[in-house]
């Protein structure tokens, strides 16, 4: 089965360089494709040096986010190798060993519903990132999201809100089946994936998972976590880039109404008062991240 990986950059020519450094000698590796996503730092030119053997880089003329930049490697794949095998969409801030990847790609053997895989997600200080799989959310879930008190008070009184339980997502041996998994880092059948036009483009950032996942479900495709692989995401290297808490807050409001219109079939009546609301509680969104910060330290 060949295997591809696809890893996209964007001004962070330092961090993909060591990433491509690390796994470009794996055996199990087939292609490593670098995306430079219109980079304006230069870094087309530094991880140009990298392209020897099976490491190749695509230039996007444009940078029109995650979705589209990683769609730019997924169609160069299928047009020069083929759609037969598997697809490896990640991050450059990942850490995984090659037993890893090779027990990722094993778990497609033998399973033609298989869809989608991840390994249970550890963040740079070895603590396990509660959320490596989750529900594909309803409208009401949105709604319950927007807001952290009503959320935990729907919790609390009907069980009502969460993508998962931590009950749920505790390790087990072998498979957690689950509806979504992180884009920081997953495994995909490149002939599902083209099949569904690969990632909706549009959305910028944020909610790339829920609109491609709820299409695999739709279809009857399953996707979840081998728990025999791990990895580590050196998370928020990305989104920090977004320097501004309010961008990251309008761009996943972007993207929540396109869920919604895309994957939910909701009108543009309840993704105005979705974005109504949202917006209502974002005072009290704020004053949650900044306590969480000044809880951590930060």
């Amino acid at each position: 089965m060949s295997a591809s990986i696809i890893i996209l950059n964007y001004n962070n020519a330092e961090e993909t360089a060591e990433y491509v450094g690390r796994i470009c000698e794996y055996k199990c590796l087939d292609h490593v494709i670098i995306v430079d996503n219109a980079s304006t730092d230069g870094s087309a030119v530094r991880l140009k040096p990298l392209c020897t053997g099976k490491v190749e880089l695509v230039k996007s003329g444009e940078n029109r986010g995650y979705a589209a930049g990683n769609n730019l490697g997924l169609r160069y794949v299928c047009d020069k190798y083929g759609t037969h095998g598997v697809a490896i969409i990640s991050n450059p801030d990942i850490i995984v060993s090659e037993a890893s990847v090779e027990n990722i790609l094993k778990a497609f053997s033998g399973r033609e519903e298989l869809f989608a895989v991840t390994g249970l997600v550890y963040n740079r200080y070895g603590k396990q990132i509660p959320l490596i799989t989750w529900r594909i959310p309803t409208a009401g879930m949105l709604f319950a999201e927007s807001s952290v008190w009503l959320r935990k008070l729907l919790w609390a009184l009907f069980k009502y809100g969460k993508r998962y339980t931590r009950e749920e997502l505790t390790p087990k041996e072998g498979f957690i089946k689950g509806d979504a998994l992180p884009g920081c880092f997953f495994a995909a059948d490149i002939e599902k994936f083209a099949g569904m036009g690969f990632f909706s483009e549009s959305t910028f950032l944020f909610y790339e998972e829920e609109i491609l996942f709820a299409e695999a479900k739709r279809r009857g495709y399953v996707s979840g976590v081998t728990t025999d692989s791990s990895l580590i995401h050196n998370e928020g290297t990305t989104i920090r880039r977004l320097n501004s808490w309010y961008k990251r807050e309008k761009l996943m409001e972007d993207s929540c109404t396109v869920y919604m219109r895309e994957s939910l079939h909701k009108g543009n009546g309840l993704c105005t008062l979705y974005r109504v609301w949202n917006r209502i509680c974002v005072p009290e969104r704020y004053l949650a991240e900044k306590l969480r910060r000044m809880k951590n330290g930060k």
